[in-house]
């Protein structure tokens, strides 16, 4: 749980002591946190968002508690890539230029909201973006660094003017 100063707490049971509050501090002095914790993969590592908008992980690693900083997605959405290939193809044609650049509006950020994170599967996360988007946080093998593999586009974007547009093209 968050605490009322935004720091990670935990309730634990320890056959010596009994049940005990656990202190698991902030990421960084800078940052607290925000929100309820994602959910808990391994029974050791817990997702949590931070007031800068990036995700951080807090794990055991060899019976030591560690904070990584997963940072916010940088993966252009499809169409930011459209666009992209767009700028450089100079085979398209109007119609392609103006239906890809009309979807997009610019309002996109990448810093991830304080909801509750939701597990897709065993190795992958689901987190909400600042503009209405959600983005994967995914881990390839069961001893593999967590990445971001994916920006998906959805009708509340503030990316997309219409999101039915972007998922047509």
């Amino acid at each position: 749980m968050i605490s009322e100063h935004g720091a990670l707490v935990e309730y634990h049971w320890s056959s010596v002591d009994g049940w005990e509050w656990v202190e698991h501090g902030t990421p960084s002095k800078d940052v607290t946190l925000l929100g309820a914790p994602g959910p808990c993969f391994d029974g050791t590592q817990l997702f949590v968002i931070g007031s800068d908008g990036q995700v951080y992980r807090r794990h055991q690693d060899q019976k030591a508690w560690k904070w990584t900083d997963h940072g916010h997605p940088h993966i252009p959405s499809a169409e930011q890539e459209a666009m992209a290939r767009t700028k450089d193809d100079q085979q398209c044609s109007v119609e392609d230029r103006v239906r890809q650049t009309n979807g997009f509006n610019g309002k996109c950020s990448e810093k991830v909201t304080p909801t509750r994170p939701i597990p897709l599967s065993e190795d992958a996360v689901i987190f909400e973006l600042q503009d209405g988007r959600l983005a994967e946080l995914r881990r390839p093998g069961m001893t593999a660094e967590w990445e971001w593999v994916r920006i998906i586009g959805t009708p509340t974007s503030q990316c997309l003017t219409n999101y039915w547009t972007g998922v047509a093209s």
